[in-house]
């Protein structure tokens, strides 16, 4: 049998939240300020973004270091999801695959807001002696 949670109160289950961190495609920011949202494109959106995360090991052109939201890869790992994805990476795209950095071509694991391993959870102080 395959686990499905369901959510079994008011709402269903859009009452499950995933805490997946998605900013969206540049591409759409684009299409925004063609319609007459000005101030709305990916260059203008970006500082925001960055501004409100912490994700480690993300590339300083485009992820925020020091925000409120802490932004985590997944802990666990599938061997089938792990050998896609080797696969595609050969075939298509080299590298690490971070979607939120504006272009969402490629293929990899979603990024989830987390701190701890608890979801949806703002960053603890963490005091350390050398």
């Amino acid at each position: 049998m395959i686990p499905c949670p369901r959510g079994r109160v008011i709402g269903g289950s859009s009452s499950i939240n995933g805490h997946l961190y998605v900013r969206g495609q540049a591409l759409d920011y684009a299409d925004w300020v063609e319609l007459g949202a000005k101030g709305w494109g990916w260059d203008d959106v970006l500082p925001f973004f960055k501004r409100g995360e912490t994700r480690i090991g993300g590339d300083p052109a485009t992820r925020g270091a020091d925000g409120p939201l802490i932004v985590a890869d997944p802990r666990m790992r599938h061997p089938l999801c792990e050998a896609f994805l080797q696969n595609h990476a050969s075939a298509w795209r080299a590298g690490q695959f971070d979607y939120n950095s504006g272009s969402q071509d490629g293929c990899g694991y979603y990024q989830y807001l987390m701190s701890a391993g608890v979801a949806g959870a703002l960053p603890t102080p963490i005091c350390a002696r050398p």
